[in-house]
């Protein structure tokens, strides 16, 4: 829930001028069919291990901080020197795009006049954003026992997005009804032409 405000703000962006049957197919299923074939697997062998394997070290590594079973299971399995290196990869890119993503939607936010034609927000407050951002996960990362802090950040920001999240829906439904009210395009329009007119 706290990510959901600023993951819309991102998906809206970079959806401007798609179909939006792509765009429901590509977000909402391909990325289910992806998460389902994944958890398939790596569930699939942490259970083949757990069953076939009871000193595997999975549930000391589940003891000690379930994120570190994925290293655990890799670390059993044949082919480990080159697995573990992958999935960091994989793991930094995914950061990265997150923490960019989420950087470019704050920003964008804060800055005005923001439109198809100029989606970009200025360099200077993603910049800042991302330091912004950098600085409050190293502080939890060092206040809490490593991911903890950020899990309890995470959770103490669902909270005031969970009441956002309410008023926008209810918006949503007052547009819904009223749609004419809002189609802001249509207006600029009539403005437009009222003054090539005059």
């Amino acid at each position: 829930m706290a990510w959901a405000p600023v993951t819309a703000v991102f998906l809206g962006r970079i959806s401007y001028g798609r179909r939006v049957k792509d765009v429901i197919a590509m977000n909402l299923f391909v990325t289910a069919l992806f998460s389902i074939v994944w958890f398939m697997i790596i569930s699939g062998a942490t259970v083949n291990q757990l069953m076939n394997n009871p000193d595997s070290g999975l549930i000391d590594a589940y003891n000690a901080g379930y994120e570190n079973v994925i290293y655990q299971l890799f670390k059993n399995l044949p082919l480990s020197q080159i697995f573990i290196p992958l999935y960091l990869v994989a793991v930094l890119i995914s950061f990265v795009t997150a923490a960019d993503s989420t950087t470019m939607a704050i920003a964008g936010i804060c800055s005005k006049g923001i439109a198809p034609d100029s989606p970009e927000p200025p360099t200077y407050l993603i910049a800042v954003w991302g330091v912004i951002v950098a600085v409050v996960t190293w502080i939890m990362m060092s206040v809490g026992e490593g991911i903890t802090g950020i899990k309890m950040l995470s959770n103490i920001g669902g909270l005031p997005a969970m009441f956002l999240i309410i008023l926008v829906v209810i918006s949503a439904i007052i547009i819904s009804i009223h749609p004419e009210r809002y189609n802001l395009v249509d207006k600029n329009n009539t403005i437009d032409e009222k003054h090539k007119t005059n």
